[in-house]
């Protein structure tokens, strides 16, 4: 970077702070952008781009992977289980599903009671028209008269940190804590929280760990699985049947939904309407 740019980055950030401050958020984030584009290390160049790797070769493919939602598909394998829908099992999902909808209500009580991001913009513009907040924002603070290149670099890093502490003190909250994208993932936290609580009342009904809850596939299958059936049962006959019932699901002609005659008849003692209706803040995540 040369002296003369050094240079104009200074007299602009003079020329901005010479201008009547604002209560807008953005009033930091101006001088900040100055001091990042002159402290900003020089671009590297991409390196040339090397020839690819040969691809190695093919191995033998293994046996075809089932992609039926048939339950009983993996009993094939030695020493697999398939989760059948039982009145027990019924009495889990509805275990964790209680868990889940408590454990959402907290979430949305912290979220509720967290400033949202005007609040924390309108604390930080307010903290900008402060004496000491006018001290951390005003270059002539850390640029004097006759700095040489690096002096004038370390001297607008220091006004960036200082200022950035500076708000970071006075408004401690974190802008993004709460995007649509942490919500979803605090969600997600909970649903695997809520598997852990769908616990078996008698531990020798089920084979997957004494006293322990579902993982997160499998709850998700079981619910999915109910909701299914409260569909289907609108428009066609679910009624138990030796043998019990298969019908083709979406995604390909080998995609079947099948329950065996017991689970109809577990089935067939649930009110879908009310399980519906009870958990309909949380059963979009699953069906």
């Amino acid at each position: 970077m040369t002296r003369w740019h050094l240079r104009a980055v200074v007299i602009a950030a003079f020329a901005m702070f010479a201008l009547p401050q604002s209560a807008d958020a953005q009033l930091g984030g101006l001088i900040k952008k100055k001091v990042k584009e002159a402290i900003k290390p020089p671009e590297k160049t991409n390196p040339a781009p090397q020839p690819a790797a040969p691809a190695p070769a093919s191995s033998p493919a293994g046996p075809p992977a089932s992609n039926s939602r048939d339950p009983f598909a993996n009993q094939r394998v030695p020493g697999a289980r398939a989760l059948l829908i039982a009145d027990e099992m019924i009495s889990r999902i509805y275990r964790g599903l209680d868990a889940e909808a408590v454990m959402l209500k907290d979430l949305e009580k912290e979220i509720a009671a967290y400033p949202t991001p005007k609040k924390i913009q309108d604390c930080k513009a307010k903290a900008a028209q402060t004496p000491e907040g006018q001290k951390y924002l005003n270059p002539g603070n850390f640029i004097k008269e006759g700095m040489t290149n690096d002096q004038l670099m370390a001297a607008m890093s220091r006004m960036s940190t200082e200022s950035d502490a500076y708000f970071k003190k006075a408004c401690p909250w974190d802008e993004t804590k709460w995007s649509d994208y942490n919500r979803s993932e605090a969600r997600k936290a909970i649903r695997t929280k809520a598997a852990a609580k769908a616990l078996p009342t008698d531990t020798t009904v089920f084979v997957k760990g004494a006293g322990g809850g579902l993982d997160e596939n499998d709850f998700g299958e079981m619910i999915e699985r109910i909701l299914k059936y409260c569909e289907l049962k609108k428009s066609m006959d679910v009624k138990p049947k030796t043998g019990g019932f298969k019908t083709p699901g979406d995604g390909g002609p080998d995609i079947f939904w099948v329950y065996t005659e017991s689970e109809l008849k577990v089935l067939q003692k649930l009110d879908c309407d009310g399980f519906k209706k009870k958990y309909a803040a949380q059963l979009g995540a699953y069906g």
